[in-house]
């Protein structure tokens, strides 16, 4: 079995979601890329933030990346 990375992706008003923040954990590993079942929902970005594991980093939201990307977590 492969070691899987796991990524948090923050949103803003996605489609399924279109008035709320919401935060996705994605896991990353022998090539793929794929979403967990699970996600948290949050009114305020600070709420949603504080639902992100205490190890993860920051990283810099990509000018590329899809408009309702807030930020992502590694």
């Amino acid at each position: 079995m492969s070691e899987m990375l796991e990524m948090f992706i923050i949103y803003y008003r996605p489609k399924d979601h279109p008035t709320l923040y919401v935060l996705r954990k994605w896991h990353i590993g022998a090539g793929a890329l794929r979403p967990d079942d699970e996600f948290a929902l949050g009114a305020t970005l600070d709420e949603i933030r504080s639902l992100v594991p205490d190890y993860c980093v920051r990283l810099e939201r990509d000018p590329n990346d899809d408009p309702v990307i807030v930020e992502s977590w590694l």
